[in-house]
C-alpha cells in the first residue's frame, strides 16, 4: 500500500530556549517511598549489574499515586499525602504486609487493604474514574502462539475499586484470547477500555464498554500511515511514536514521525536517516477517516562531553491528553532541565514551562498526566524515590474540574 497524502499544515519549527526563556515550574513534594521489599518500598534498581526484567508505571487519578512496581509485581494507591490505602501483589514476590489488612483472611473490613493474586509479570496499567484497574500481565502458557513476530501472551485483568479481581479482557472482549504486543492502555470518562497494540508491519487499537463488551477494533497498517503533503512522492519512512485514546469521542491520535534515508554522495549506499518531522493525526474510529493533524514541535536539547557541547535536535515525547483535549508533550533540553509544553487539537501552543530536576534524582524517573493536566513524577536517587507533581492544571484553568485536588 502507498502512504496516504494530507496537505501540510505548517512548517517545522523550534523551541529554541536561546531565544525565548521558559518560566520553571515549582515542584511540589509529595511523599518519599523507600527502596526495598516492604509494602511502601519499591524495588527499582539494578541486581549484580542488571536492571529489572518488568517497568515501574505511575498513574495519576483524581489526587491519587498509583504505582505499579513491576520487579515486585505490586500495585499501590496512596493518597496525595503518602497514606497507602490498597496494594494488589503476588504474595510469593513480597513479604507479608504489616501495615495493611487481608479482608479475604481476616474477615474484617478495612479501609486499608492487600489483596494476594498471582501475577505472572506485569506490564502497562490504567486507573478508570471509578477506580476500576486494568492491569496487564504476560500470560505465558504453552499454547501461546507467535502472530506477527510477536509472542500473543498478554491480558488485561480487570480489578474493582476494593482491589478485588473480576475477570480479564482479551481481543475479543471479556474470557478473550491473548493480546499482540501492547503499546498503550487508556480508559474514558465511561470507564471503558483501550488497548493499543504493535507488530512489525500494524497497529491496532482495541475498545471496550465497562462490560468488557469490543465496540472497535482498528488496524493501522504502518505503510498505509497518513503521510503530510510535502512528503508525498519521496521516499518516506514512518515511525509509530504513540497512540492516544480520547476521553469522551471515539478518536484516537496517532503520533509519528517521519524519516528519510541519507545515502553516501559516492556509494549511495545508506549512511543514516535524518528526521524530518513528527505529526499527530486524529482518526475516526467509527470510520477510520484522518480529521485532522497538525505538526509538532522540536526543542534543542543539549548535552556535553568533556570540553564539547553539543546540540540536537530532537521531538518532543508525547505524555497524554487531558480531559478538555489539551495534549501534553515533554522535551530534555539539558540534563536537569525539561521543556513541557501544552497545546490545542490544531498544535497551536498554549503553555509551556520548564521543569527541574537534580541530576541524582534522575538516575530513575517516571512521568504522569492526570485527567486535569496535573502532571506527576516519581524521582528516585537510589536510596529513596520522591512522589511529586507540578500544578500545571493551574496553567490550563481545569484544576476544579476533578476532585481530590
Amino acid at each position: 500500500m502507498k502512504l496516504q497524502a494530507l496537505p501540510a499544515l505548517a512548517a517545522l519549527f523550534l523551541l529554541a530556549c536561546q531565544t525565548q526563556e521558559i518560566i520553571n515550574l515549582e515542584k511540589e513534594e509529595r511523599f518519599v517511598l523507600g527502596i526495598g521489599a516492604l509494602e511502601d518500598e519499591l524495588d527499582l534498581f539494578q541486581r549484580n549489574g542488571l536492571a529489572p526484567a518488568q517497568d515501574t508505571h505511575l498513574y495519576l487519578q483524581e489526587g491519587m499515586f498509583y504505582i505499579l512496581n513491576g520487579p515486585r509485581a505490586k500495585v499501590l494507591e496512596f493518597t496525595s499525602f503518602g497514606d497507602l490505602l490498597r496494594m494488589i501483589f503476588n504474595p510469593d514476590l513480597n513479604p507479608p504486609p504489616i501495615t495493611l489488612k487481608d479482608n479475604q483472611t481476616t474477615g474484617m473490613v478495612s479501609t486499608k487493604v492487600a489483596v494476594p493474586f498471582p501475577f505472572h509479570s506485569t506490564g502497562r496499567f490504567v486507573v478508570t474514574p471509578t477506580r476500576d484497574l486494568y492491569i496487564q500481565d504476560r500470560q505465558i502458557r504453552p499454547q501461546s502462539r507467535l502472530v506477527g513476530n510477536n509472542l500473543d501472551e498478554s491480558v488485561i485483568l480487570r480489578f474493582d475499586r476494593r482491589g478485588e479481581y473480576q475477570d480479564y479482557i482479551g481481543r475479543e472482549g471479556v474470557a478473550g484470547s491473548p493480546f499482540n504486543l501492547i503499546h498503550g492502555l487508556y480508559t474514558d470518562d465511561r470507564s471503558g477500555l483501550h488497548v493499543v497494540t504493535r507488530s512489525l508491519t500494524t497497529v491496532s487499537v482495541y475498545s471496550y464498554l465497562r462490560s468488557g463488551d469490543l465496540i472497535y477494533q482498528r488496524d493501522f497498517p504502518i505503510d498505509s500511515m497518513p503521510l503530510p503533503q510535502e512528503y508525498a512522492g519521496l521516499s518516506v519512512q514512518v515511525i509509530f511514536e504513540k497512540a492516544v485514546v480520547d476521553w469522551s469521542s471515539p478518536w484516537v491520535y496517532l503520533y509519528l514521525t517521519y524519516v528519510s534515508s541519507v545515502l553516501d554522495a559516492g556509494s549511495r549506499a545508506q549512511t543514516g536517516i535524518q528526521v524530518l518531522s513528527s505529526w499527530v493525526h486524529t482518526i475516526d474510529l467509527e470510520t477510520a477517516q484522518v480529521l485532522d493533524s497538525f505538526q509538532v514541535p522540536r526543542v534543542i536539547s543539549q548535552e556535553r562531553d568533556g570540553e564539547i557541547t553539543r546540540v540536537y535536535e530532537r521531538p518532543l515525547e508525547l505524555l497524554g491528553l487531558t480531559r478538555g483535549r489539551d495534549f501534553c508533550f515533554l522535551g530534555l533540553e539539558r540534563p536537569g532541565l525539561f521543556r513541557v509544553l501544552f497545546t490545542d487539537t490544531r498544535g497551536e501552543v498554549t503553555e509551556q514551562r520548564g521543569l527541574s530536576i537534580d541530576l541524582e534524582e534522575m538516575k530513575f524517573y517516571r512521568f504522569s498526566l492526570a485527567s486535569n493536566g496535573t502532571l506527576a513524577a516519581l524521582l528516585g536517587d537510589g536510596q529513596r524515590v520522591r512522589a511529586v507533581w507540578w500544578r500545571t492544571d493551574r496553567l490550563l484553568g481545569l484544576f476544579n474540574a476533578t476532585p481530590g485536588f
